[in-house]
């Protein structure tokens, strides 16, 4: 049951749970549709790829109207600071994923549900 002692309460929490509803759709969208990806392989789950997929889908709507190539160098350094990657991944293991993710986001952004501008 709903309680509105549970609701944001600040802009800050409201853009976070925004961002989290966002991404929740996302995934929904890439748990559906990752095994057709080339980089896939058999003895992988939907969970081995989600970092990546998440870290390319924050990093579209943070680098947002920039080119994946300009920013790659930021985006390098920023996945082994990144809170939900795994510990033992590095970039060359997961850039094409990510790419992945940055393009589907980018292809996207005018949706309603995922253009921040209209949240």
């Amino acid at each position: 049951m709903y309680d509105p002692a549970d609701r944001p309460h600040t802009p800050e929490e409201t853009e976070r749970v925004i961002d989290e509803l966002a991404w929740l759709a996302e995934e929904r969208w890439w748990r559906e549709n990752y095994q057709d990806r080339p980089y896939v392989t058999r003895d992988r789950s939907f969970d081995d790829y989600r970092p990546a997929y998440r870290y390319g889908f924050e990093s579209a709507t943070n680098y947002h109207g920039r080119d994946f190539n300009e920013v790659e160098p930021q985006l390098r350094a920023g996945w082994d600071r990144w809170e939900h990657r795994p510990r033992k991944s590095n970039w060359d293991e997961v850039r094409e994923m990510v790419r992945d993710a940055w393009d589907h986001m980018r292809g996207r952004e005018h949706d309603d549900h995922i253009d921040r501008t209209k949240m």
